[in-house]
């Protein structure tokens, strides 16, 4: 058992800082000339299919992960995610080879991290809550695989 709390800050690798910072300047000089020309009628549907979904999983971003005798916590920009220990079946670290070839089903691939639900071979069904793509951990229940930017043994 843990004696204190294991707390990881999250932390950006170089794919999730560019794919950020090039997906954020293009919407600053595409939503403008869309807003501008588009007709009154889709310039709310223009707005609504890229501000909406960009703005939600900048919600969704990792901040830091806990890891106690309670459980594992995962702390985003806005929320949390708690996954007790009693529905933990294990825990391991895991390498991005492991994941790479996946579907991306629902969330981002890059914008703010690698946020959402995936699936590849491999693993069948995950959810990806990281920033980085190194020092990962999955963290399997009965329902769920996730995988968060972590290390098991410090």
């Amino acid at each position: 058992m843990m004696e204190k709390p294991t707390i990881f800050k999250t932390h950006w690798d170089k794919e999730t800082v560019t794919v950020t910072v090039i997906t954020t300047i293009a919407i600053l000089i595409i939503m403008p000339l869309c807003l501008w020309f588009a007709p009154a009628a889709l310039k709310l549907i223009i707005g609504a299919l890229i501000v909406v979904p960009l703005a939600w999983i900048a919600c969704l971003t990792p901040r830091s992960l806990t890891m106690t005798d309670a459980g594992v916590e995962l702390r985003r920009v806005v929320g949390r995610l708690k996954i007790p220990a009693d529905e933990i079946i294990r825990m391991r670290e895991v390498s991005p080879e492991e994941f790479k070839g996946a579907i991306r089903i629902a969330g981002s691939g890059g914008f703010c991290g690698y946020i959402g639900k995936f699936r590849n071979k491999r693993l069948g069904n995950f959810t990806l809550n990281i920033t980085d793509q190194r020092n990962l951990i999955m963290v399997e229940t009965k329902k769920k695989k996730y995988i968060f930017n972590g290390m098991l043994d410090r």
